[in-house]
């Protein structure tokens, strides 16, 4: 059997697949070509997979080649549903996919968290550390995670912000330490927001109010929420248009 070199075939495939004259031209010089790669692609398809909720903290900012944060409202209709106590939430995506092989549609962790007033850091923290854990090894988030919180609350944050405390549930709930989101609004607007992964954090992009294509926001795939604002983070250079700090929609 004749040995492939894989890698160098990926990039001659890349080279035309990546220049739309040169994908064009080979489409109409060698269909036979194209009908063999589809004949591939059919025999061997892409499965399609969907990104569960984490049941273990995002991997460390180091690690990370995109980042993805999408502000949602819980009450679209403007009344508070059944199991939705706050009206707004937010979910991180996160890739570690080197830039050749990332795919923006699935992304290697996820995970929503709601967002509470940041006037309540203080009660929460306090509330998280005296109650412990089902197993009995300990309060519910660490020496170290309290006090972070308490110093973030210390801070002079805007009057209008937000925190959310990014948790699994594995069954019981447990926090990943240290990692939360902070946002901060001017009216609709986020004015700013932080990731924070355990000692380390992250700016995040400007927030738009669609997708990278232009589309708008998709609702939650419940039906129950709706998609306000997204920030889109690429650190390795991907993509052109993805990041939001490049282009403001």
């Amino acid at each position: 059997m004749r040995e492939l070199d894989i890698q160098s075939f990926k990039d001659e495939l890349r080279y035309y697949v990546n220049d739309d004259a040169l994908r064009d031209m080979l489409r109409h010089r060698d269909p036979e070509l194209i009908a063999m790669m589809a004949a591939i692609s059919a025999h061997n398809p892409k499965p399609k997979t969907r990104t569960q909720e984490a049941v273990a903290p995002c991997p460390p900012l180091s690690d990370l080649t995109a980042i993805q944060a999408t502000l949602w409202d819980n009450w679209p209709h403007g009344k508070k549903p059944k199991g939705k106590p706050n009206r707004y939430a937010v979910t991180i995506e996160a890739w570690t996919a080197g830039a050749d092989d990332l795919a923006t549609d699935q992304p290697q962790w996820r995970k929503t968290g709601d967002l509470i007033p940041s006037s309540m850091i203080v009660q929460e923290a306090d509330r998280l550390h005296a109650k412990i854990k089902k197993d009995g090894s300990g309060p519910t988030i660490s020496d170290d995670y309290h006090d972070l919180l308490i110093a973030l609350a210390e801070t002079s944050l805007p009057v209008e912000s937000y925190v959310a405390l990014l948790r699994a549930k594995r069954p019981g709930t447990a926090y990943f330490d240290c990692q939360f989101v902070c946002l901060a609004f001017n009216g609709p607007h986020v004015t700013e927001g932080v990731f924070f992964l355990h000692g380390e954090w992250i700016t995040l992009s400007q927030f738009a109010t669609t997708t990278a294509k232009g589309n708008p926001l998709p609702a939650a795939k419940n039906g129950k929420g709706k998609a306000l604002l997204q920030s889109r983070n690429d650190l390795c250079g991907f993509a052109n248009q993805w990041d939001t700090s490049a282009k403001i929609s």
